[in-house]
């Protein structure tokens, strides 16, 4: 993560009923008792690791044969991402889990903005054009129906989820929506702050607000001036 995305960053502030960071890193992240591997060390290690021409299985597979291993990709994803946070909520609550999930997200967004932005040469400050492309480019797409649309006047864009996996399988459940508004909140706002830092966001709906048989929906626009850090 480079210095420049770090300061773009939100601060995710712990609830009270959650232990204080260092305690709670020295009890998910440390491993064998010796150095704590924080998620910093983990997304600098990706960074840093130099493109290596290789061939695999994938390599000699025809389009459709690898349009299903991107989207298999894309649930192996997914499916990691509730086990973590299952495992988190089992051992630590569920308001440690959700502070752990919003931090991870916030880190997340900021390194995939910057690899779709690297991969397809979407220029930083690019703007809502540069947001909607990077949108699209997204693990999300593989897997969820989304959408996007332009006002009238042409200076907001919106995302629509029109179908959510996570919150499909809960339903089909009989579970209740998952509260993701506020991960997605800083989720949403730091991919699209790490594309422009001009851009703003704003949450039209999402659980546990979103109207009957709705999922999210978010609304970016440009300011003039760059967010204060």
């Amino acid at each position: 993560m480079t210095k420049a995305a770090t300061r773009q960053s939100m601060h995710v502030t712990a609830p009270r009923s959650v232990k204080p960071a260092a305690r709670l890193q020295s009890e998910v992240l440390m491993l064998g008792g010796e150095r704590m591997v924080t998620a910093d060390d983990v997304i600098q290690s990706l960074v840093q690791v130099p493109t290596r021409v290789r061939t695999t299985a994938f390599h000699s597979m025809g389009r459709e044969d690898l349009l299903r291993a991107l989207e298999m990709f894309a649930k192996n994803w997914l499916a990691h991402d509730g086990c973590w946070f299952l495992a988190a909520e089992e051992g630590l609550g569920m308001a440690a889990a959700i502070y752990l999930d919003t931090v991870a997200w916030q880190r997340f967004a900021v390194a995939e903005a910057n690899r779709i932005m690297t991969t397809f040469n979407i220029r930083s400050g690019s703007g809502l054009a540069g947001l909607e492309k990077a949108l699209g480019l997204r693990q999300y797409s593989l897997i969820n129906s989304q959408r996007t649309e332009w006002s009238e006047d042409g200076k907001r864009l919106r995302l629509f989820m029109d179908v959510c996996r996570v919150q499909e399988t809960r339903r089909r459940k009989g579970l209740t929506d998952f509260p993701c508004k506020s991960v997605g909140t800083v989720e949403f706002e730091t991919f699209a702050r790490t594309v422009d830092t001009r851009i703003r966001t704003r949450c039209l709906h999402c659980p546990p607000e979103s109207p009957e048989g709705k999922y999210c929906g978010w609304e970016f626009s440009l300011s003039r001036k760059p967010k204060a850090k």
